[in-house]
């Protein structure tokens, strides 16, 4: 049990379902959305119920409290079961058919929060489009969160992060923002089992490069998972998703709020240290990444959100090379070191990490480099000392 007063709560049982909709119309105090939000983000029947209410009416709400008030008749462990029973579903909001000025093509992917559309301007230039989903209630901090989002991912130039091109609201006074549009998949749609190591070294290259970018410009991405980087059309990793970067100087502000995605948390994230996380934490992040490309598991696999964090706070991580023998042996120190608990054992910079990723196919195409040339240089003399051999024959050759 954590002591400190600050911190958010961990849930030891599934809320009760009038709180999971008095939750989903954020109508908690912020410490409970906060104990929630962790709680459901590893519990498949609370995660699967808020999904299923997210596809009702908000207008609807009253009525579930009022359809729902006899379940408190009900033992503990059936109440949640029993509100699934009684879902009615209802079909999704119709896709919108424009968003400003983009025409709306068709929609490329959902999440908890935001849908992403592919999308053309009057031109027919494609672009990707996300929004806030429209068959959830978002308070006035949540949409300038994600305006927030826009606004910083609009000044970043790299070419290892998705381009956002612009941001705005539409007449409806819905908000939006215009990125690049990508044929390719996110990271966690891949088999790793069809990448070799040499894709997967550069794909974590890539995506440290982006954190180094945005680390020098004193921003924490606090969010890097397969789900936020994207395999280009060219191959090419993209990082995305910036709704909860944050910058080093603003930190104090944020002192007890847990935000990001569990599994991939550090402990002083885990552990709602916001006021004191640097690019270290991200480094940690992408060494669970690393774990699943190499792995095809994150190396901390809880069943609820109590085990999970026992895990990340206390469960030595075991070496790659013990499942996996194949692994480098430099690849499996490089992932430990990242998954070192005290923040002062991992490397101190993401440069570290990408030296440390690129270094070993410096070597090696430093070695191809020089057989070729001890290759060349042989044939070469070879070539002078025949050559020689030859004009020595000639010249003792009578005339």
């Amino acid at each position: 049990m954590n002591d400190d007063p600050g911190a958010t709560r961990i849930l030891t049982e599934c809320p009760a379902p009038d709180e999971l909709n008095r939750f989903q119309s954020a109508d908690l105090p912020p410490e409970r959305l906060e104990s929630i939000a962790v709680h459901a983000s590893t519990c498949r029947q609370c995660g699967s119920t808020l999904e299923q209410l997210n596809t009702n009416s908000t207008a609807d709400f009253s009525g579930w409290l009022q359809k729902t008030a006899d379940l408190e008749d009900y033992p503990a462990e059936e109440q949640i079961k029993e509100l699934e029973r009684r879902i009615v579903h209802q079909p999704d909001r119709s896709m919108p058919e424009q968003i400003g000025s983009f025409f709306i093509l068709r929609q490329l992917g959902q999440g908890g929060f935001a849908t992403v559309y592919e999308a053309a301007d009057d031109a027919g230039n494609r672009v990707a489009i996300k929004t806030p989903r429209a068959d959830r209630i978002f308070t006035r901090d949540q949409e300038e969160a994600f305006l927030a989002e826009a606004r910083t991912a609009l000044t970043l130039k790299h070419p290892h992060i998705l381009p956002v091109h612009s941001f705005g609201r539409d007449d409806s006074g819905r908000c939006f923002l215009v990125m690049d549009l990508v044929e390719g998949n996110a990271l966690s749609k891949a088999n790793p089992d069809n990448l070799s190591t040499r894709d997967k070294t550069r794909i974590l290259s890539q995506t440290a490069e982006a954190l180094k970018y945005i680390h020098a410009r004193g921003l924490i991405h606090r969010d890097v998972k397969p789900d936020n980087i994207l395999i280009g059309n060219h191959g090419e990793a993209l990082l995305t998703d910036f709704g909860l970067t944050q910058q080093r100087e603003l930190q104090s502000e944020d002192r007890n709020q847990l935000a990001g995605t569990i599994k991939y948390m550090s402990p002083e994230q885990l552990q709602g240290k916001a006021d004191v996380l640097d690019g270290r934490s991200d480094v940690w992040s992408l060494g669970v990444v690393m774990h699943m490309l190499f792995m095809r598991e994150a190396p901390f696999v809880g069943t609820d959100t109590l085990e999970l964090r026992d895990e990340i706070e206390r469960r030595p991580v075991r070496p790659l090379r013990e499942s996996r023998p194949d692994v480098p042996a430099w690849l499996d120190t490089l992932c430990r070191k990242c998954l070192e608990r005290d923040p002062r054992d991992r490397p101190d910079t993401m440069g570290d990490v990408l030296e440390a990723l690129q270094t070993p196919q410096k070597v090696i195409r430093k070695r191809i480099r020089n057989t070729c040339m001890g290759i060349a240089a042989a044939t070469i003399l070879l070539f002078l000392a025949v050559s020689s051999g030859n004009i020595r024959k000639n010249d003792s050759a009578p005339q």
